[in-house]
């Protein structure tokens, strides 16, 4: 469990260094929007070995954070009805591929009906000259 923590000084914690103490094992985060949260949850997560978190009885554990940016990895809204989304950063990914694919797919069925439809017009023109070639021959005899 975090003691304490000295907050650097990184904007919104400007001056001297500000410390959250009397931490519990579960902390909720709060306030108005430039508080530094996020600047906060991030410096947990990307520094947990940092020496300035103490941990209780010198022993670190995850952290884990709840944040824009977990919300970003993990949740995925972009789907057709809204209120359904994806959970995991894997599901994610796998989804991004699949919609990759499916515009690859696309691009392909589109390729293929152009070129079904420019050998039809090839084949009909062979024909056409398939028959102006007989009625030449016909009429020379």
């Amino acid at each position: 469990m975090i003691k304490t923590i000295k907050i650097p000084n990184t904007p919104p914690y400007t001056g001297p260094k500000t410390e959250l103490s009397d931490l519990k094992k579960l902390n909720f985060i709060y306030g108005p929007n430039g508080s530094g949260k996020t600047v906060l949850s991030r410096f947990l997560l990307n520094h947990p070995d940092s020496p300035q978190i103490t941990w209780e009885n010198d022993q670190a554990l995850p952290i884990k954070v709840y944040n824009k940016d977990f919300i970003e990895k993990n949740f995925d809204q972009s789907g057709f009805i809204k209120g359904i989304f994806t959970l995991g950063e894997d599901n994610i990914e796998s989804k991004k591929k699949i919609e990759e694919k499916k515009k690859d797919l696309s691009s392909i069925n589109n390729d293929i009906h152009c070129f079904d439809k420019n050998e039809q017009e090839e084949k009909e023109k062979l024909t056409q000259m398939k028959n102006n070639f007989s009625e030449i021959c016909w009429e020379k005899n």
